[in-house]
C-alpha cells in the first residue's frame, strides 16, 4: 500500500516531457517513465465554429491506451496534468474532453450497471475534482454504461 509521503514525492517529481506541435489543432507531448516506455498525450482540436473549439485530450502508452498496471501510475498522473497546465497555459483551450473508456472484462464482470466505476474513472474524478479548478476550469462527468466522459470548461 502507497502510503502518504511516497504519494507526494511522486506528485512532487514528474517526468520530463517535449512538446509537438504536428500540425494546427494536434499537440503531442511525451515522456519516458522508468520503465522506458513512451507515453503520449495528444491534443487534438475539433473545432465547432471559426471561434469555437473542444480540445480532445488522449493517453497513449507505446501506442495503446489500456492500463499496464505495471505500477509508477501516480507519478504519471503528476506528469500528465503538469502536461496540461503547459497546454492550457499556452494554448488557453476554451474547453477540453477526455473519456475513462471501461474494460470489456469490467463491462461482462459487472453487467449493466452504469453506477459501477473502474479503477481507471474513479481515478480521473479524483484528478478532475482536485486539479481542474486551480488550472481555472469548471467540471462535467457524464458516465454511461461503456464509458465516463469528463469535459473541462473555462471559467
Amino acid at each position: 500500500m502507497i502510503d502518504f509521503f511516497e504519494l507526494r514525492e511522486s506528485f512532487n517529481r514528474p517526468y520530463r516531457f517535449t512538446k509537438q506541435k504536428i500540425m494546427k489543432g494536434r499537440f503531442v507531448y511525451r515522456f519516458v517513465p522508468d520503465d522506458k516506455t513512451e507515453i503520449d498525450v495528444i491534443f487534438k482540436e475539433d473545432e465547432i465554429s471559426d471561434s469555437e473549439s473542444v480540445w480532445n485530450v488522449s493517453f497513449e502508452r507505446n501506442m495503446r491506451q489500456d492500463m499496464t498496471g505495471e505500477g509508477d501510475a501516480m507519478r504519471i498522473f503528476a506528469t500528465v496534468i503538469n502536461i496540461i497546465r503547459d497546454f492550457t497555459k499556452s494554448e488557453k483551450p476554451q474547453e477540453m474532453s477526455f473519456s475513462a473508456v471501461k474494460p470489456e472484462w469490467f463491462e461482462i464482470e459487472m453487467g449493466d450497471k452504469p453506477n459501477v466505476k473502474s479503477s481507471r474513472e474513479k481515478l480521473y474524478k479524483r484528478m478532475v475534482k482536485r486539479f481542474a479548478p486551480s488550472m481555472g476550469y469548471n467540471y462535467e462527468v457524464d458516465s454511461r454504461k461503456g464509458a465516463t466522459d469528463y469535459r473541462l470548461v473555462r471559467k
